[in-house]
Order: structure tokens, then sequence, then C-alpha cells
């Protein structure tokens, strides 16, 4: 597994501010032996092999906290806070941004092993057809993590554009995708943060969660798409010019910028960002992306292939958000029942009347049930979204709709689509009429 810490890419922005704000101190800094590499060239000594010997003046143990303090003229990240509460010193914009020196050893041996298993296309505006992606981190990983399915998407996705998925995550990943061997980080069992770095210099694009790669990604001039589910870019990630962050559509009511309109200024002028809702629109979004940073086109998707209950009150509510959860994605329905049954027939006659999916079908597939009610034997549960079973996303709606609570109350950071809802209330209006 690719491992660098982000604490210390963060930390790096502290140290150009150090140099800059206190040119007569002469720093050693010890890091983790791997991540220690992103601090090369901004202190006078870089450590990883244990605690500073000799006699320093001062010693501190710097753990960065993280932000709990939201400014409204600068990042609300680990950096400004902790320029503040450990050194005394005001973030300085020209010493903003993360950087990490790549020299030419680190450069030639990601070269090496790059020309392994790529051949460079002439013609293509970086030297090797590849594309990092790391999708799966080691911390906080409920809230940073992509799926399974979804990094599978994006694999045969960058598959499909005649470049190589080099994938950054090793232990707990099933994919089948190109891994950088542990020799080439140096063999001492993680990832070499300049190594990282001159890997993605030498790729055309990089594609990564909220995690240290993606902040070494930040610090190279490749195109960089770093994805969000439930933490903010300006609490976490500084702002740098290769880099566009595909963030929830509801970022506004996120912290940091919590409805701030000064907070919202500042991020909007100085981060570059998409948004995306549900599941599979993030998926879409990512790749619509991977499309205009490759200047690639003709993204062949297998499709989405949801299944639902035989119940019309079901179906109206999963019309009222499949939209949304399945978001520019080609979809497909298939409602759970026998063959001929007539509550299945009038399910697929009001879901196709919508013309959303490609294909609605009625087959005996069972809605199994989920994690949220592991001993329901109904199946009615809210929804799956590992996607791993037969490909297919189970949407059963039914313990909330059946509660007497409302469409907002069923997968809620899912927003309705009211054209939808309109259509559906018509659809059940004539046919009780």
């Amino acid at each position: 597994m690719a491992w660098v810490e982000g604490d210390v890419v963060t930390f790096g922005v502290i140290l150009k501010h150090l140099r800059k704000h206190r040119p007569n101190w002469l720093i050693d800094v010890a890091a983790p032996r791997g991540s220690h590499s992103a601090l090369f060239g901004l202190c006078n000594r870089v450590l990883y092999h244990g605690e500073p010997e000799g006699k320093y003046d001062k010693a501190v143990d710097l753990d960065l906290e993280d932000s709990y303090v939201h400014f409204k003229d600068r990042p609300s990240s680990k950096t400004v806070f902790n320029l503040r509460l450990q050194f005394g010193l005001e973030y300085d914009p020209e010493c903003g941004g993360y950087e990490i020196a790549v020299g030419p050893e680190a450069t030639d041996r990601a070269e090496r092993w790059l020309r392994s298993v790529i051949s460079p296309t002439p013609g293509v505006f970086s030297p090797y057809p590849a594309v990092v992606l790391h999708y799966r981190g080691g911390s906080s990983k409920a809230r940073k993590d992509l799926e399974h399915w979804q990094g599978e998407v994006l694999v045969n996705a960058i598959r499909q554009s005649g470049r190589t998925p080099i994938l950054l995550d090793w232990s707990d990943s099933p994919m089948d995708a190109v891994r950088v061997p542990d020799k080439v980080w140096g063999g001492f069992g993680n990832g070499d943060a300049e190594t990282m770095a001159a890997l993605i210099r030498l790729s055309e694009a990089f594609i990564g969660i909220d995690s240290g790669p993606g902040k070494v990604a930040s610090a190279t001039d490749t195109p960089s798409l770093i994805v969000w589910t439930k933490h903010h870019p300006a609490r976490y990630h500084d702002p740098a010019p290769n880099t566009e962050h595909l963030i929830p559509h509801d970022w506004r009511g996120m912290q940091p910028i919590e409805w701030d309109a000064e907070r919202e200024k500042f991020f909007t002028e100085n981060y570059r960002f998409r948004t995306y809702a549900g599941e599979h629109g993030l998926v879409g979004e990512i790749i619509q992306w991977l499309q205009k940073t490759l200047r690639w086109e003709g993204w062949l998707d297998p499709g989405v292939k949801f299944v639902i209950p035989a119940r019309i009150e079901s179906a109206a509510w999963v019309m009222a958000k499949i939209r949304n959860i399945a978001g520019k994605r080609v979809a497909d329905c298939i409602v759970s029942a026998q063959p001929g049954d007539s509550e299945g027939l009038k399910v697929v006659e009001f879901v196709r009347s919508f013309g959303f999916f490609r294909d609605v079908r009625v087959l005996p597939i069972a809605v199994h049930q989920g994690p949220e009610k592991p001993r329901d034997t109904r199946g009615r549960y809210l929804y799956v979204s590992d996607g791993l079973r037969d490909g297919y996303h189970y949407l059963v709606p039914d313990t909330v709709s059946q509660l007497g609570k409302p469409l907002a109350d069923w997968l809620p950071d899912v927003p309705a689509d009211f054209e939808m809802v309109k259509r559906a209330e018509e659809w059940l209006q004539l046919t009780n009429a």
C-alpha cells in the first residue's frame, strides 16, 4: 500500500513560512520514513530513523491539530491554524501551497518502473499514458473512502480511455489494476513522498480522495481531482492551481463554510471545484472530468442496474430521486416480481412512463436485506450502497415510506427531483381516478 501522511506534506507549508519569517532558525525535522521525503529542501535536515540527536534550543513535538477556527480571508486548514497556534505566525499567501522537491534519482526510479509497465505515447502531453488512482485511505475511512464498485468503474473507464490505471491502494482493494511494487518506494513497507510525486508528475492525471497522496498530487503540476464525501476541502486541503475538487451538492452547509457568505466567497474565488449528488453521480462527474482532462470521448457506460420492489408507492419514491442517484449515468430498472405478476407489471408501466431508464423489466430477483437492518428478512431497508450483489443496486424505501415519514427522510443526502415528483403524483392521480 502506498502510504504517505498528509500532515507531513501539510507541515511543508509551515516550513515555508518559517523559512521566510524566521530566517535565523536552523530547523531539523523528524518525520515518518517515506513521508519524510516530502520535506527535503524545506529545512536544515530531515531525519526518519528516530529522534533528533544533539543540542537544540527548542524541541517541538508537533501533532497538527484540526482547525476549529473558520477563517474568512484564508484557508480554514490545519496549515493556517497551526501556524498561529504553534509558531505565532499569520498565513502568508506567498508561502502557501504544497511543495515537494523531486530529485533526479526519484524521477529516474519512477520512470524506470513506468517504462517497464507502459510504453510512452508520442504526442501525449505527459510522458506516460497513465492515470494514478487512490480511492481508499488510511484514516477516517468512513468519511473519505470510495466504495470498491466505484473504484472498479473508474479503473474500467481509465482503461477505455487507452490509459493504464495505476492504483496506489494495496491492502484492501480487490481491483485488477497495476500496483506499484514495494521496491519502487524503497522497500520499507509504504510509499515514498518524493517518488510518489515523481510518479504523478510523469502521469497524465491523478484522481484521489482526501488523503496524503492527494496532497502529494497538489504539489505537482499534473491535473488532479480530489473527491470529497463527508469532509470539505476548505478545511483539509490548501488551494493548488493544478487541483480541482469534487464536493457534495450541499457543500454550503458543511464546515467550515456553514452558509457564511464571506467564507463561501473566499472558497469560490480560491478553489476550483465541481459538485455531485449521489454515489453514481459522483462516479459520473469523475469520468466527465477525466474525459475533459484527457481530451477523450466515447465512454461506454455499462449502466447502473437498480432493483426496486413491486409496489407502486415505492416506485413513486424511487422516481423522485433516481435521476440524482444515477447522476448522468445510464440506468436500467428491474422490478422484483414473478413474471406475469400484476402489481409488478403495473410498476413497470409506471416507471417506463418517465422515459428515464434505458430498460425496464420484471425479473424474480430477490430484494436483499441490507446492512442497515441485518435481521430483517423482508429486505425492508434504506439502501444497499456497496453495489457488489451481482452488480445490482437495491432501492427499497419501504421502511421510511410505511412509517409515514416524508420523502426527504429517504436517502437524505440525495435531493428530490421535483419534476419527477410532480409527474409521479399526476400518474398516481390518473391511475386512482
